[in-house]
C-alpha cells in the first residue's frame, strides 16, 4: 500500500489519537518492506507532538460522533415501523467526562432527551484501544497461535487513577493532541477500522440502553410512582432513581439490555431485503487496504459467527466500563444485577434474535450445523472480555468468573449454565449452578408482576402491548 494512503479511511478523532501520522506511515512502509508479520511496540511518550490543530481534540470527537448519530436517527425511523417502535428523537452528546449516560424528561414535555456523555465515549475508546494493541484481542485463532499479519502500535498516554473512569481530571491536563487519553492505538489499518466498527456499536448500544428505558416505560413509570411535577432522568449511575426496591432496578436494567441487544443485532445484521451497510463498509475499507491479500488473521465480517462475536463484544466492553465504575463509585452491589448476570442476559437475546433469523430448530430438534457459530462466538467473545476485565485491572468476587486466572471448574460452571440457558430457556434454577445464573432466571421470572405495571407507559406498538 502507498504511505500516502495508509489513513485514508480514517475519521479524524483516530488520527488525532495517532498523533504524528508522518511517523506512523513511516514505520508502516518499514514494516511492508520488511514483510514483518508479528507485533510492534513504539512507547511515544517523548514523542513530537506534530502539527497544532485549531480544534480540540474533544470536539474532534463529539463531532466524529454527532454525525454517526445522525446515522442512527435514520435507521432507528427506517425499521421504527417495522419492529413498531416509538423511539426519542434528541440526542445529545453531553460534555460531561465521566462515564455515564441518562434518559433525561422534563416536566410538560412528551418526549426525552437522550444524554451520552463524551467520558463514556471517551473510556470505550481508550480501552479498546490498549485491547487492540494486544495479538488475542479479536482476530482468527491460527494453528501456530501468532498473527499473520502485523500489529504495530503506539504506547502514548501513561498510567492514571481515572483512566477508564472519568477523564476529567486528565482533560485537565492538556488534551491538544489526545496523548493523555490515549493508553495504546494500533496503527495497521486493519486495526483501526475495527477499532471504528466496534467503538461505534458500543455507543449504539449504550443509546439503545437508554431507549430501552424510554421505549419499555421505564422513566415514566418512575416519574409517576415518584408523584411530582419536576423534571426526571434515569441515568446509569443510579442517581434519582426514586426505587427503595433494588429488584426492580436490576429488572428494568435487565429489560432494557435484553432490548437493547435485541435492537442492535437487528439493525446491524444482513438480511435479504439489504446487506447492513456498516459491516459493508469495513469490508470495503479491508478490501481497499489489502486488496485480495487475505490475512488468516483479520476478521473480515464474512460469517455469522464473527458477526455475533463484533455484536456481543461491543456490548460487553460497555457493561465491564459500566461495572468497572460503580465499583470504583463503591454503588451498592444490590442495586444492579450482577455483570456476569447481565452478560448471560445479552447472550441469551443474541442468540435468540440469531435463532429467530436462522431457525435453530425443526421438531423441537436443534440443528448443530446452525447454532454452531452462536457456540463460536459465545467462547470468543469470553476470552476477549476477559482480556478488557485484566486491562481495567478488576479483582473483585463480583465479576467471576471473568477473571484473569480464573480455575476450570468456574470456567466450566459458566459455559455449562450458559449454554443450559440457551437450550432449556429460562425457568428452571435447577439446571445452573453459579449465582450469577440464578439471578438471571430470577430476574427474567418477574415478568408477570412486573409487566402489567409497565403496560400503559409503554411507548411500542400494538404487537407489544398484546404480550404485556
Amino acid at each position: 500500500m502507498p504511505k500516502n494512503q495508509y489513513f485514508s479511511n480514517i475519521r479524524k478523532g483516530i488520527a488525532h489519537r495517532i498523533g504524528s501520522l508522518s511517523i506512523a506511515n513511516s514505520l508502516l512502509a518499514e514494516l511492508e518492506q520488511s514483510s514483518y508479520t508479528g507485533i510492534k511496540a513504539y512507547d511515544l511518550h517523548d514523542w513530537e507532538k506534530g502539527k497544532k490543530s485549531k480544534t480540540s481534540f474533544l470536539d474532534i470527537v463529539t463531532n466524529d460522533y454527532n454525525q454517526k448519530i445522525a446515522g442512527w436517527i435514520e435507521l432507528l425511523n427506517q425499521e421504527k415501523d417495522a419492529f413498531e417502535l416509538q423511539p426519542a428523537t434528541k440526542i445529545n452528546i453531553s460534555p460531561k467526562l465521566n462515564i455515564n449516560a441518562a434518559v433525561i424528561k422534563e416536566w410538560k414535555q412528551e418526549e426525552p432527551t437522550i444524554e451520552i456523555n463524551i467520558g463514556l465515549i471517551l473510556a470505550v475508546e481508550d480501552l479498546l484501544g490498549k485491547c487492540l494493541c494486544t495479538k488475542s484481542f479479536f482476530t482468527q485463532r491460527t494453528p501456530t497461535g501468532e498473527l499473520s499479519i502485523a500489529n504495530p502500535f503506539f504506547l502514548i498516554g501513561p498510567d492514571h487513577a481515572d483512566r477508564f473512569l472519568n477523564y476529567g481530571s486528565i482533560v485537565a491536563l492538556g488534551d491538544a493532541h489526545a496523548q493523555l487519553l490515549t493508553a495504546g492505538i494500533p496503527i495497521a489499518p486493519w486495526r483501526l477500522f475495527q477499532f471504528d466498527l466496534i467503538a461505534e456499536l458500543s455507543a449504539q448500544w449504550a443509546m439503545l440502553h437508554e431507549q430501552a428505558h424510554w421505549m419499555l416505560g421505564h422513566i415514566d413509570y418512575l416519574a409517576a410512582q415518584r408523584g411530582d411535577t419536576s423534571d426526571f432522568s434515569l441515568n446509569e449511575n443510579g442517581e434519582n432513581t426514586p426505587l427503595d426496591d433494588a429488584t426492580a432496578t436490576k429488572y428494568f436494567e435487565m429489560g432494557a439490555d435484553a432490548l437493547a441487544s435485541s435492537l442492535l443485532f437487528h439493525l446491524n445484521w444482513d438480511t435479504e431485503r439489504q446487506e447492513n451497510k456498516r459491516f459493508r463498509d469495513y469490508r470495503n475499507k479491508l478490501q481497499q487496504a489489502y486488496g485480495n491479500i487475505g490475512s488468516e488473521s483479520i476478521i473480515y465480517l464474512n460469517d455469522h459467527a464473527a458477526i455475533l462475536r463484533t455484536i456481543l463484544l461491543s456490548i460487553g466492553l460497555v457493561v465491564l466500563l459500566m461495572e468497572n465504575k460503580r465499583l470504583y463509585l463503591n454503588s451498592p452491589r444490590s442495586s444492579y444485577p450482577l455483570p456476569v448476570t447481565r452478560l448471560l442476559g445479552i447472550f441469551l437475546t443474541v442468540g435468540e434474535a440469531y435463532g429467530d433469523m436462522i431457525n435453530f430448530s425443526e421438531d423441537n430438534t436443534y440443528d448443530t450445523e446452525k447454532i454452531r457459530p452462536v457456540i463460536i462466538s459465545y467462547i470468543e467473545v469470553i476470552v476477549d472480555l476477559q482480556l478488557i476485565v485484566s486491562l481495567l485491572k478488576i479483582n473483585n468476587p463480583i465479576f467471576k468468573p471473568f477473571i484473569w486466572e480464573r480455575n476450570k471448574e468456574e470456567e466450566d460452571q459458566f459455559t455449562d449454565d450458559l449454554f443450559s440457558i440457551l437450550a432449556n430457556g429460562a425457568s428452571d434454577p435447577g439446571i445452573v449452578q453459579t449465582e450469577a445464573a440464578k439471578e438471571f432466571i430470577y430476574l427474567r421470572s418477574l415478568d408477570p408482576a412486573f409487566m402489567p405495571r409497565l403496560k400503559n407507559y409503554l411507548h411500542l406498538g400494538k404487537s407489544w402491548l398484546d404480550n404485556y
